[in-house]
């Protein structure tokens, strides 16, 4: 397996690099050349350039200036465990199912955080929660992309934690109900990685093992086989709204298992582990 690490460079912005038995090693290719190579049956493999300091630390590997999407409720036992909690909360069942799917974006400039970070609640959160994601990174640009075509566009996989301030998110009685942008978009709200892994060599995105854990205790587990609406599709659909660029990230939704079904909450000193076959583990620490 290919995995492709990042780094800062002198100027502070993120590059690809490897890991190799004497270190990590600086990817002389681009991103946008680099992740659309990475696209297709065959992934290619990159250039390499220098050996990096011993003391490099990796990084969230995402290029600077891609777009972090998220599509909301993409798990059936999610979407029924939520609903319970909202309907205590006051809220109405919905008369009809939502016509499309529910995307939201997460600014990538505040919300990234690297793996081993720490990450930390925004303040006044008394409700802060984790959810685990596959996260798919696009390698080759695309509007109203058919279903058929989808995964012909992404270049790699990597996982994703969607960090919530589940107090901030909900406004029972009000006009909206909910506040995705207070809930979901502060400081550090997305840890990515720990690495990208390519697309030709992870197989089928619907066959993965997913889970999380807090202090060793497992929060979530399930599989991508349980999405509501498969990667084809949530590409499909997106590209209708917007044209996805090389580097644009989607998360593709949580099982069930979260904060907000369970009543848990995250705490300062909290250990968060995540797991997708393939793909390795990510980790962070509660601030």
């Amino acid at each position: 397996m290919t995995e492709i690490f990042a780094y800062r460079d002198a100027d502070g912005q993120r590059r690809p690099c490897v890991r190799s038995a004497a270190g990590l090693v600086a990817v002389d290719d681009s991103w946008a050349d680099l992740l659309g190579r990475m696209c297709g049956p065959v992934a290619a493999q990159p250039t390499l350039g220098r050996p990096l300091p011993d003391r490099t630390r990796i990084c969230t590997p995402m290029p600077e200036g891609g777009t972090l999407y998220a599509i909301g409720v993409n798990y059936a036992d999610h979407a029924q465990a939520g609903m319970q909690v909202m309907r205590d909360m006051g809220f109405r069942d919905p008369a009809v199912a939502a016509p499309r799917p529910v995307f939201f974006t997460k600014p990538a400039g505040a919300c990234l955080a690297d793996p081993g970070a720490q990450v930390t609640a925004p303040q006044g959160c008394e409700a802060f929660d984790v959810e685990v994601e596959l996260c798919a990174v696009i390698g080759k640009a695309g509007k109203h992309i058919a279903e058929a075509d989808a995964l012909g566009h992404v270049a790699a996989y990597c996982i994703a934690l969607d960090m919530s301030a589940r107090d901030f998110q909900m406004l029972p009685g009000t006009l909206f109900g909910v506040d995705l942008f207070a809930g979901k978009v502060f400081d550090g709200a997305c840890p990515m990685g720990p690495c990208l892994c390519p697309a030709a060599q992870v197989g089928d995105p619907a066959a993965l093992a997913i889970g999380v854990a807090v202090n060793g205790q497992t929060w979530q587990q399930s599989d991508t086989g349980q999405m509501t609406m498969g990667l084809p599709g949530i590409i499909a659909a997106l590209s209708q709204l917007v044209t996805l660029r090389p580097g644009d990230a989607i998360l593709t939704g949580t099982p069930a298992g979260t904060g907000f079904e369970t009543g848990r909450t995250l705490q300062s000193g909290d250990r968060i582990s995540a797991w997708i076959d393939t793909l390795g583990q990510l980790s962070v620490e509660v601030g």
